[in-house]
C-alpha cells in the first residue's frame, strides 16, 4: 500500500479509537447521570413523605387542640376547620405521591395508608360528634378515637422508612456508577493511547526501516560496491524507491561489466599491436 493511502489509514484509525474511547467514555457518563437523576427522584419522594408525615402529625395535633379547647364555641370551631383542612392536605399529598412512585411495595403502601387515613377520618368525625354530645368532654372525644390513628400511622412510618432506603441505595448505586465510568473513561484513554502509538510505530518503522536501506544502499553504490544484494519487500513509495536503486544497480553492474570487457579487448589488441601480429 502507498504512502498516501497509508499515512491517512493510520491517522483515521488512530482518530477512531480515540473517538470510540470518547464515546464510551460518554455512554458511562450517561448511565451515571441516569443513575444519579434515579436518586434525585427516590430523594424528592422521601422529602414528600416527610411532608406528608408533617402534615398527618399536624392533622392529629388539631384533633387534641380541638378536645383541649371544645368548650369555647371560636376556638372549636376553629381548630375543628383546621383538622378538616389538614385532613384535605394529607388526601391531596396521598394523591399525588400515588401518581409519582412506580407500581410495587411502596405505591401499595401509600394506597393502603389513602384507605386507612380516610377510615381514620370517618372514626375522628364520629368521636367528634360523642364530644359534642358529651358537653365538649375531652375525655370521651379521646376514648372514641383512641387507636384509630395507629393504623395510618404505622403504614406511613413504614412507607418512609422505605423510600429512606430507597434514597440511601440509589445514592449509592450512583456514586460506584460515577466511580464506575470514571475508571472505564480512564481504562478506555489508556487503550486509546496506547493503539495509537503502537500504530505510530508500526507506520514509523515502515517508513524509516525502508529509507534507511536506500540510504546504506546509494552510500555502498557511491563508495563503488556493486555487490550489495538489494531486497524489495513493499509496493509503496519506499519500495519503488529501493526498486530503483536495485534497477540502477543493475544498470551499473552491466555498464561496468562493458567497460572492463572494452578495456580488456583494447589491452589485448595494444599487446598484439606490440608484439607485431598486427
Amino acid at each position: 500500500m502507498k504512502l498516501s493511502r497509508k499515512l491517512p489509514l493510520c491517522f483515521a484509525a488512530v482518530a477512531l479509537v480515540v473517538a470510540c474511547a470518547g464515546l464510551f467514555g460518554l455512554s458511562a457518563l450517561n448511565r451515571s447521570i441516569d443513575t444519579y437523576g434515579h436518586a434525585i427522584t427516590t430523594y424528592g419522594q422521601a422529602d414528600a413523605v416527610q411532608t406528608l408525615l408533617s402534615a398527618f402529625k399536624t392533622q392529629i395535633q388539631e384533633w387534641k387542640n380541638t378536645l383541649l379547647r371544645g368548650k369555647d364555641e371560636a376556638e372549636r370551631a376553629k381548630y375543628w376547620q383546621a383538622f378538616q383542612d389538614s385532613e384535605r392536605q394529607v388526601a391531596q399529598q396521598v394523591a399525588k405521591l400515588g401518581a409519582e412512585l412506580p407500581s410495587g411495595k411502596q405505591r401499595d403502601l401509600i394506597a393502603q395508608f389513602g384507605r386507612a387515613h380516610e377510615q381514620m377520618g370517618q372514626d375522628f368525625r364520629k368521636g367528634y360528634e360523642q364530644f359534642v354530645a358529651a358537653g365538649f368532654d375531652a375525655s370521651v372525644g379521646d376514648h372514641a378515637v383512641k387507636g384509630k390513628d395507629r393504623a395510618p400511622s404505622e403504614l406511613l412510618a413504614e412507607l418512609n422508612e422505605q423510600i429512606v432506603a430507597a434514597t440511601h441505595d440509589s445514592v449509592a448505586s450512583a456514586e460506584a456508577s460515577s466511580e464506575r465510568a470514571t475508571l472505564l473513561s480512564l481504562i478506555a484513554m489508556v487503550l486509546g493511547s496506547g493503539a495509537a502509538i503502537v500504530a505510530g510505530v508500526l507506520v514509523s518503522r515502515s517508513i524509516v526501516r525502508p529509507l534507511g536501506r536506500a540510504v546504506e544502499v546509494a552510500q555502498t553504490v557511491a563508495a563503488g560496491d556493486l555487490r550489495t544484494h538489494i531486497e524489495v519487500t513493499s509496493k509503496d513509495e519506499t519500495g519503488q524507491l529501493l526498486q530503483a536503486l536495485k534497477d540502477m544497480n543493475t544498470s551499473l553492474k552491466q555498464i561496468v561489466s562493458k567497460v572492463r570487457s572494452g578495456a580488456e579487448t583494447i589491452t589485448v589488441a595494444s599487446d598484439e599491436i606490440a608484439t607485431g601480429n598486427m
